[in-house]
């Protein structure tokens, strides 16, 4: 590890290795001192798991919550439609998520091995949208919205509903969230990444 030249952050990330940190992680979080490298090689341990003899928890909650006890509390918001909505001029909406391959991991380095299984972000589309646009598989698209705009390989997907479209953010080179709005849920704030008004373009150099 490379640490500026700071003797102070030398002592206090004075590890060898991935254990080491693991390691001190179970010390200061007691619901996972249980968890060895060692138990962990022969089987799966769930949280909360308190000691190195704990079997681990199967099912968090069973009967009450922890937080506020009893039982979880719903509540009934009204639904609040999102202004992300087709226009002539963006007729198409991107949805972004995660891919089995990559999840978060891509987005980081993209130096581990998974790149080989999933190298990059792909523009998946309906096949009669694709065809309207004049896209093929494997093809470049330009994607553009209201807040800027990226290229993507073409994959044709059955799966989508007409109108909509669907890529990954793991890849820094396309780093399609450039392209979502910074809209926020009024409630806890998270962002709304997985709705954006797009149009598609064929891209041509």
């Amino acid at each position: 590890m490379h640490y500026g030249g700071c003797d102070e952050k030398k002592e206090l990330f004075n590890f060898s290795s991935a254990q080491d940190i693991w390691n001190e992680i179970r010390d200061t979080w007691s619901a996972a001192y249980g968890i060895t490298y060692e138990r962990l090689d022969n089987n799966g341990i769930q949280w909360p798991c308190p000691t190195t003899d704990h079997p681990g928890t199967t099912i968090l909650h069973t009967e009450t919550f922890p937080r506020e006890g009893g039982r979880a509390k719903l509540s009934i918001i009204e639904f609040c439609p999102t202004p992300e909505q087709v226009t002539p001029a963006y007729p198409f909406i991107l949805i972004t998520g995660r891919t089995l391959y990559h999840f978060n991991a891509g987005n980081m380095t993209y130096r581990t091995a998974n790149k080989d299984i999933c190298r990059a972000d792909l523009l998946h589309l309906n096949p009669k949208d694709a065809n309207i646009i004049g896209l093929q598989d494997g093809d470049t698209a330009r994607v553009v919205s209201k807040y800027g705009e990226a290229s993507l390989t073409v994959c044709i997907d059955n799966s989508l509903n007409k109108g909509e479209a669907f890529s990954t953010f793991n890849d820094a080179r396309v780093f399609i969230n450039k392209i979502t709005s910074s809209l926020r849920d009024k409630y806890v704030q998270t962002p709304e990444y997985k709705i954006t008004a797009v149009r598609i373009e064929k891209w041509s150099a």
